[in-house]
């Protein structure tokens, strides 16, 4: 009997053990089959991420290549609506500034008929003399905005350059002229004709702002690789919203003008590599600083 028990007993103890065996090795196989399916889905996860980095790139990509098309479409669509005002404008001048000569010329001729006696007429023929200045200079601001002309370089003495535009500009007798250049007198290089017209544009400017009259300064200061070129009125000044719309197309604070001439000054001052800025205050005047690069 007690080896019948202890059989019995030995048989039930290897069942168990065969069973806990069994258990271990289907836990393990579980645990192996994790594990290679942790390795292989692994690359694939690595793979999507991949996938989704290049998808984040290529539209990011697509979007800059997206924004650059329509800046360009757009600056083409600019540069061909400049072109046709261009055109315009250079017919319309011909046609305006050929009857602008005979007015002024024949105003002149009957000043010299009738003398400087009457100063009634003498009145009329200041108001016919300004007209026409007006006239032309709202021209001249159509023509160098609109148009493309190809640029003509030539090396210039600042502040020789400075005194010819300051001195050729005619002022309001009620407008005092002071100018202070640097010792050096550098070269620079640029088209001498556009940033004539851009400086003219600023002084007419100052002119405008000061009815009642005050000091135009006009000067330069010097630096190792560019020059400065300051000009300064008395005028109302500016606050900071006019400020920042100063240089654009058609803004306008005065009750006449084309709202061109600042667009057309930073147009040149563009052209010719340079770089404009303005510091003003309402009662306080306006500054107009313009850099440009000097020759070595």
């Amino acid at each position: 009997m007690p080896v019948i028990t202890f059989g019995i007993l030995i048989f039930t103890g290897a069942a168990h053990f065969s069973s806990m065996t069994l258990a271990m090795t289907a836990a393990t196989v579980a645990v192996f089959v994790f594990v290679l399916s942790v390795l292989s889905i692994k690359p694939l996860i690595e793979s999507l991420e991949e996938l989704a980095l290049e998808k984040e790139g290529f539209e990011q990509k697509m979007a800059e290549h997206s924004g650059m098309f329509v800046k360009t479409a757009d600056e083409r669509v600019k540069k061909e609506r400049l072109a046709a005002i261009g055109e315009m404008a250079s017919i319309i001048s011909h046609e305006i500034r050929n009857p602008l000569a005979v007015i002024s010329n024949s105003a002149k001729l009957i000043r010299a008929i009738t003398g400087e006696d009457n100063p009634k007429l003498q009145r009329q023929f200041s108001i016919i003399d300004n007209e026409v200045r007006q006239a032309n200079r709202i021209v001249e601001e159509v023509l160098g905005y609109a148009r493309n002309r190809k640029q003509i370089l030539s090396r210039v003495r600042i502040n020789d350059y400075m005194k010819e535009v300051a001195l050729s500009q005619s002022l309001p007798s009620n407008i005092r002229l002071e100018q202070h250049y640097c010792a050096e007198n550098p070269v620079i290089s640029v088209d001498a004709e556009e940033m004539k017209l851009a400086f003219r544009n600023i002084i007419a400017n100052a002119v405008d702002v000061m009815p009642s009259g005050g000091v135009l300064c006009v000067g330069t200061r010097c630096g190792k690789k560019a020059v400065e070129i300051s000009i300064k009125d008395e005028g109302i000044g500016m606050g900071e919203e006019t400020r920042l719309k100063l240089f654009t197309p058609f803004f306008t604070t005065k009750a006449r003008g084309t709202g061109l001439g600042l667009a057309v000054v930073k147009k040149a001052v563009q052209n010719n590599r340079g770089k404009v800025f303005v510091e003003s205050e309402k009662g306080e005047g306006t500054l107009f600083k313009i850099y440009l690069k000097r020759e070595k």
